[in-house]
């Protein structure tokens, strides 16, 4: 089938001047309600903020080095960056970057639908995952990792779709699957749950039984932290490793239960599985298939810690099927009751995000090297801790 058929309107009246005014309106309010709990907050922020902060400095004035401290959760790639932000503008330029890394985001979350749904379906779920509470904490408080990480990996993403041609994503090109695998890759080294998502992408194409473009996609994935390894002598794989063996139970099982609902993840994954199996077809299945796994890593893994944060990047993807049953609810008896709880929802999760932000949140510090993890495991901690209060 042609490309544009995939869309379920002309990709004419998509980019129609109504159509992008809609999407310039939903940004502007996601943004307006983004800038009103920055200023809120003040210097306020995650404690992972200093932490990823605090080793770049730590770095950079020698407490730590790269082959002998990580930072839990990533590699030394994203630290050494953000340092260079906050050292001149302090928390302010974390924030900005976090702003632009989501317009960004967006941007890429809209080329995506329009390639793959229709305007209407595009609409509403840039609406629901530019509002959801996840992605506001992450925008006016969390770390700048997390951005770059959603932001790579959806871009990989777009880069793959925009390869589909009659025969499906089992005819993509080869330097395609390579530059899509890269680019997933590349966002590994700012968060290592991209693994997680990364593994969803596989098994999408393993339906499809696009074997080469899931071994192209692979060793494209792994070349960006082969060359992370050679720089910091396997420190980050070290990290890795240690990172999954503190998160596994990491989560009581009332804590899992508990936020599998009210983040959403369950809730989303079944909305997006009934989508799926409503309306088969390429782009439901990639819809659904890429964030699942996530799900059963929460509980398999018994760790819910991280949710709220990682299911911005579910929303990209989520957000499309989720949004068809909103807008086939519209034929429905109970039609208008669900676009009063689309509504709701717009309205609450901004809500719920100012309610638990200052909660969550401590006074914005740099403590070079603070709370930074040793390699080698009998080698003392650093002792300085990252946050104030």
């Amino acid at each position: 089938m042609p490309a544009r058929a995939f869309s379920d309107r002309a990709v004419a009246s998509e980019e129609g001047p109504r159509w992008v005014a809609t999407a310039a309106l939903v940004l502007a309010v996601a943004l307006l309600v983004q800038l009103a709990l920055v200023a809120y907050l003040g210097d306020r922020a995650y404690t992972d903020v200093m932490r990823s902060v605090g080793f770049g400095a730590g770095v950079k004035s020698g407490v730590i080095g790269i082959r002998t401290h990580v930072d839990n959760s990533k590699t030394f790639v994203g630290p050494l960056l953000w340092i260079r932000l906050a050292e001149p503008f302090g928390l302010a330029g974390i924030r900005a970057f976090n702003v632009a890394a989501f317009v960004a985001i967006f941007a890429v979350q809209a080329a995506i639908g329009r390639r793959l749904f229709g305007r209407r379906v595009t609409l509403y779920a840039l609406a629901l995952t530019a509002f959801y509470t996840g992605t506001i904490r992450n925008v006016v408080a969390s770390e700048p990792d997390d951005m770059m990480a959603s932001l790579l990996f959806a871009l990989g993403a777009l880069v793959w779709v925009a390869g589909w041609t009659e025969s499906g994503p089992a005819a993509a090109s080869t330097p395609r699957s390579a530059t899509a695998g890269l680019l997933m890759g590349c966002a590994f080294l700012f968060k290592f749950w991209v693994l997680i998502v990364f593994g969803g992408f596989a098994l999408f194409l393993a339906t499809r039984r696009a074997w080469t473009s899931i071994a192209t996609a692979a060793v494209a994935f792994a070349i960006p932290m082969l060359v992370v390894t050679l720089v910091d002598g396997g420190a980050s794989v070290a990290g890795f490793f240690g990172s999954a063996r503190r998160q596994s139970g990491y989560s009581p099982w009332a804590v899992v239960a508990a936020r599998l609902f009210v983040t959403g993840l369950l809730p989303a994954f079944v909305a997006a599985g009934l989508a799926a199996v409503r309306r088969p077809g390429l782009p439901t299945a990639f819809a659904f298939l890429v964030p699942a796994p996530y799900l059963f890593y929460v509980v398999g893994m018994q760790d819910a810690f991280a949710v709220t944060f990682v299911m911005m990047l579910c929303l990209v993807f989520w957000s499309f099927p989720i949004a068809m049953l909103l807008l086939e609810s519209r034929r429905l008896a109970v039609g208008r009751r669900l676009q009063a709880v689309l509504a709701l929802y717009l309205i609450a999760a901004p809500l719920n995000a100012w309610v638990n932000l200052w909660r969550d949140t401590h006074t914005f510090q740099i403590v070079p090297g603070c709370s930074s993890t040793p390699v080698d495991p009998s080698a003392p901690r650093i002792a300085a801790r990252c946050v104030k209060d």
